[in-house]
């Protein structure tokens, strides 16, 4: 998805439809990837770390969540279980 890759390169908070990507106030390093204003993915820049919250359970946030999961796995980072 381009969408992921642009808020994936993104500097600052993004919208791009109905994804966003948010910079955490408290913890340096840290985003929010939000689908639908729900977060469904949590990455850690420091320790090149990622989770994902898929457990909403439709197709279009299972095919979101796929492609955060690829798009980070491609880059080198690992994911929290």
């Amino acid at each position: 998805m381009k969408t992921v890759q642009q808020l994936a390169q993104a500097n600052n908070d993004k919208k791009i439809g109905s994804h966003q990507v948010k910079y955490s106030k408290q913890e340096e390093g840290t985003r929010f990837f939000i689908y639908y204003n729900t977060t469904i993915c949590t990455v850690d820049d420091v320790n090149k770390t990622f989770s994902i919250d898929a457990s909403y359970g439709t197709q279009s946030t299972t095919r979101a969540c796929n492609a955060y999961r690829r798009h980070f796995l491609d880059e080198g980072y690992s994911e929290i279980v």
